[in-house]
Order: C-alpha cells, then sequence, then structure tokens
C-alpha cells in the first residue's frame, strides 16, 4: 500500500463561455506568478479563447464534456481529435453529471488517461490498481485514472477541506478544488479561484503540495522522479 509524505491539492478553474481573452489572459497570468500549478477547463465551444489567452506558454487543461457527453466512440474520438488540433498536451477530461463511462477503452486509445467525474457509478466496485488511503481515485482499465469530485456521503471535496482545516493538518489526503463549471459566472469563477491560490500560497510547501491535473497519474504510480515535482508517495 501506499501512503502520503504531504497532503496534495490540484486546482481545476473553468474558462466560462462568457469570459473574453482578456479576461482568461488575466487569470492564467496570476496563476503563473503566484507559481501555483493550475488546471484549466475548457470544452469546444471556449477551447480557442483559451488558446488565445494562453499566448506562448502552455498551462494544463482539462476538457470538459460534460454538457454534450458524446453518444459513441467515433464522436468521442472526434471531440477529443478535436481538441488537440488547440491543445496537443491534452490529456485529462471532466465529465460532470449522468455520463457513458463504458467508453473508457476509447479514452485510452486517444491518450487521455484522467477523468474527473461527480462521483463513483457503483456498476464496478474493484479497481485495477489501488489508489492511497484517502485518495478518491480508481482505475477501471489500465491506463485510465478516475477522480471523484465527491464522496459516496455525498460531501462534495470542497465541503471536506473545510471538515479537514477546522478539524487541524491531517496529512495524506487529495483535495480537489473546484472554481466551478462552463455556465458559472466569471465573477464567481474568479473569486473562487483566488480564494483556492491564496490557500494554497499559505499551505505550500510545508502542508500541501499543489499539482496540475494531469501528473495524477504519475503521482499515483509513485516512485522518486515520478512527476516533475517529485514524488509525495512513499511505500508503507
Amino acid at each position: 500500500m501506499t501512503n502520503y509524505t504531504m497532503t496534495a491539492a490540484i486546482i481545476i478553474c473553468p474558462i466560462p463561455r462568457q469570459t473574453s481573452v482578456t479576461e482568461a489572459a488575466a487569470w492564467m497570468a496570476e496563476a503563473r506568478s503566484s507559481d501555483v500549478p493550475m488546471t484549466w477547463t475548457v470544452n469546444l465551444k471556449t477551447l480557442a479563447t483559451a488558446r488565445e489567452a494562453a499566448f506562448d506558454s502552455l498551462p494544463d487543461v482539462a476538457l470538459d464534456l460534460s454538457a454534450d457527453w458524446p453518444p459513441s466512440r467515433q464522436v468521442l474520438r472526434q471531440a477529443i481529435r478535436e481538441a488537440r488540433q488547440v491543445w496537443p498536451q491534452l490529456t485529462s477530461i471532466i465529465a460532470r453529471g449522468s455520463v457513458r463511462l463504458d467508453l473508457r477503452d476509447a479514452l485510452v486509445q486517444e491518450g487521455i488517461n484522467t477523468i474527473v467525474v461527480d462521483q463513483f457509478d457503483f456498476q464496478h466496485r474493484g479497481s485495477r490498481r489501488p489508489a492511497p488511503r484517502g485518495w478518491p481515485c480508481r482505475s477501471m482499465v489500465w491506463g485510465l485514472w478516475e477522480v471523484a469530485l465527491r464522496t459516496t456521503s455525498g460531501f462534495s471535496l470542497l465541503d471536506h477541506w473545510v471538515r479537514w482545516r477546522c478539524r487541524g493538518h491531517q496529512a495524506g489526503s487529495l483535495h480537489i478544488l473546484d472554481a466551478g463549471e462552463s455556465s458559472t459566472s466569471p465573477a464567481t469563477v474568479h473569486r473562487r479561484f483566488k480564494r483556492h491560490l491564496a490557500w494554497i500560497r499559505r499551505e505550500t510547501p510545508h502542508r500541501v503540495q499543489a499539482l496540475p491535473l494531469s501528473e495524477l497519474p504519475a503521482i499515483l504510480r509513485g516512485g522518486i522522479g515520478s512527476s516533475s515535482r517529485g514524488s509525495i508517495l512513499r511505500a508503507a
């Protein structure tokens, strides 16, 4: 079993539909200046805005297919390939709400290794690879990790983060700090974004390790040097 040496946190922040290129560029510049890893979630309609806002940088990005989950493997592949024309490094998908996860093998074939869902379905209870204790992750097919935004208790991971903060530090957990969805207003997203950044800056580097979503599979594989930020796990 793999255990934690430090609590991990991933911030996922959408580029809402109403966000201008100038506004998105200011958010990305703020994240870069804070030196806190950030994963931006975009859909097929906001891809161009996010790419223009990023200028020459290549921030971490996840494709949000929640609102229009592809009905078939062919449509899913087309969506991923369309997104890759803009973001070649894409390896993560966001899938909120009721979506078909019986296309896991197609995701792997298209080079996707991480998918974020609201919560796990109970069709399959096993995991091909064990996740560290306290991490809401599972692997139903080789090469793909699923991460739950909500636990089976119905509390969001942000709720558990607040409860954890009230109890005091408890090393060894993974927190997904979610700034909203593509339909959330830009003002609300930015407010949450700034709150998450402020918390990470306070807690890093002694209590919390921040990482982008794309590095999660390498972290879960463990081992020194498995991530560009070094390993935060150890074998018990």
